[in-house]
């Protein structure tokens, strides 16, 4: 599990809390992006089992890839300080990687707010029109959320991870190009269930897709 944050310490303890909650008891990396707010001394000292990386403010893709380099698991989950994973579905995320092996990126249906409403985002990605292909167990993606997926380690790094380069949503979207191009496969699984205190609107425009944050929910 991959975590980051920039100056959002009572986020991120909440977010440490939850996780460390989940009957998976995932190994978590936090890769603290140059806070000033005191959040290194907090998961320092609150939560000693987490792995803490600090670096000076960069770009979020920067700071995701590291955190995938410093992760010693095949998968990896990651996660925003206001997203967090149901109870069981990381255990269900590992169980379709291994049966999946052409599998890299798992695109989580994400439950939004307290009363559990579907992402807009996850609404696009469940009625993707590319189909299922037979050696995948969801629906063909060409982008996801990033603070809602699960990554096959050695397929993210070998394509380079994700591309400090590419703007605003783009580095997802550059992601799965460049393992749909090295023949690897993204899919939306609708039974790997996270959670957000926030949604993210899917704006289409031609060749792309564009999330936008919404105002909290609830």
């Amino acid at each position: 599990m991959v975590v980051s944050s920039h100056d959002r310490r009572e986020w991120l303890r909440r977010c440490l809390t939850a996780l460390a909650l989940l009957p998976e008891r995932p190994a978590v990396v936090v890769v603290d992006n140059g806070s000033n707010d005191g959040t290194s001394g907090m998961v320092a000292h609150e939560y000693p089992q987490v792995r803490l990386l600090r670096r000076q403010r960069n770009a979020m893709a920067e700071v995701r890839n590291a955190g995938v380099a410093a992760a010693s698991t095949p998968f990896v989950a990651l996660a925003d300080v206001d997203t967090g994973w149901v109870p069981g579905a990381l255990e269900r995320a590992v169980h379709l990687m291994r049966e999946f092996q052409r599998l890299a990126v798992i695109a989580a249906k994400v439950l939004v707010g307290p009363h559990r409403n579907a992402d807009p985002m996850t609404q696009f990605l469940a009625s993707a029109t590319r189909g299922v292909e037979s050696d995948l167990p969801g629906p063909t993606v060409a982008g996801f959320r990033a603070g809602a997926a699960i990554l096959r380690r050695d397929a993210f790094l070998a394509v380079g991870g994700f591309d400090p380069a590419a703007r605003a949503t783009g580095p997802e979207r550059r992601l799965a190009y460049d393992l749909a191009r090295a023949g690897w496969g993204l899919a939306y699984c609708a039974d790997v269930l996270a959670t957000s205190e926030h949604s993210r609107e899917a704006v289409f425009s031609p060749g792309e897709v564009v999330m936008r944050r919404r105002v909290r929910v609830g």
